[in-house]
């Protein structure tokens, strides 16, 4: 499993990178332009971040507790970084190309429904999967995805900066909590 491992590794680190690079990109676009950020921009890109430290460590610790996974049980696996890799990529201030929309406002209301489907599959994916291989029970890697899965039911429905800001400053809480209080340490192999 060393090898799955270190494959799951290189991909979660490219999604890592696509939102590290579209954080940094958001900050010198807006500083260069002397426009403010888009506070959910930046608060996604921030959550995305986390989230990758976070799926990487609970990766970490399970992949030392299984010999071989089904490709299904694979392919579960690999949604979550392309899930990230591609939220990343919704978000990237450069990656739009012919008619782009004007503000970081409306490029994020453009992708309203895209970037909160795709985050909405990350923990379904993981919840399902979970189910599928009896090992789902009520506990914080439940609750946390449950309410990641919430959070982006809730992003399909609200409108305006402020309410987009505090949906994603709400989601950064909860994945940060769910980071420190599930992963106090990290095993350094």
């Amino acid at each position: 499993m060393d090898v799955l491992w270190w494959f799951y590794t290189i991909v979660l680190g490219g999604a890592f990178t696509q939102v590290a690079v579209a954080l940094a990109v958001q900050w010198k676009v807006r500083a260069g332009a002397g426009t403010p950020v888009h506070p959910a921009t930046v608060l996604w890109l921030v959550f995305l971040l986390i989230l990758t430290i976070e799926v990487w460590i609970a990766v970490g610790y399970y992949i030392r507790t299984v010999d071989s996974m089904s490709i299904i049980s694979l392919l579960a696996f690999l949604w979550v970084p392309m899930g990230i890799l591609i939220l990343g990529v919704f978000l990237a201030d450069g990656t739009w190309t012919g008619a782009a929309p004007g503000s970081d406002e409306e490029r994020f209301s453009r992708l309203r429904i895209p970037f909160f489907s795709v985050l909405l599959l990350i923990p379904m994916v993981n919840v399902v999967h979970e189910f599928v291989l009896g090992s789902l029970s009520v506990d914080a890697d439940l609750l946390f995805p449950g309410l990641i899965a919430i959070g982006a039911v809730v992003g399909f429905f609200i409108r305006g900066v402020k309410a987009d800001g505090l949906l994603a400053a709400a989601m950064v809480v909860v994945i940060a909590v769910y980071l420190l209080t599930s992963y106090g340490t990290v095993e350094a192999l």
